[in-house]
This record gives structure tokens, sequence and C-alpha cells, in this order.
């Protein structure tokens, strides 16, 4: 939710209603900051290759096809 909503709003400079930027709303409503991205990017990458790493594991010592 975090690298969703802060690359995708986080640099808006446009004013709203409220004649505040999106980028200070996403930054006081939810405290996403746009300098953070890359932090975000690289939990998502890191999650993924400890899934995969699992996977390939338990595939490698769970050989339910002994005869």
């Amino acid at each position: 939710m975090y690298g969703l909503l802060s690359s995708q709003f986080g640099d808006i400079k446009e004013k709203l209603d409220t004649e505040e930027t999106v980028e200070d709303f996403v930054r006081n409503y939810f405290g996403f900051k746009h300098e953070l991205l890359g932090v975000a990017a690289a939990a998502v990458f890191g999650f993924a290759t400890i899934f995969g790493l699992t996977f390939i594991m338990s595939i490698k010592f769970f050989n339910f096809q002994r005869r």
C-alpha cells in the first residue's frame, strides 16, 4: 500500500479544494513519503525473493514421489 500510494500520488503538485497539494495530503493523512519509495520497492523485492527461495527449498527437500 505504501509503495502504491506514494508512487502514484506522492509527487503530484496539483492543489486540492482545501488549498493543499496532493503530495502534502498523502504525507499528512497517510504519513507516506515519496522519498522512501526505494525502501518500499526493496521490501517487495525482498519478500518475493524469500518466498521464492522457500518454494525452491521445499520442492527440493519434500519429495512426495518416493517409491
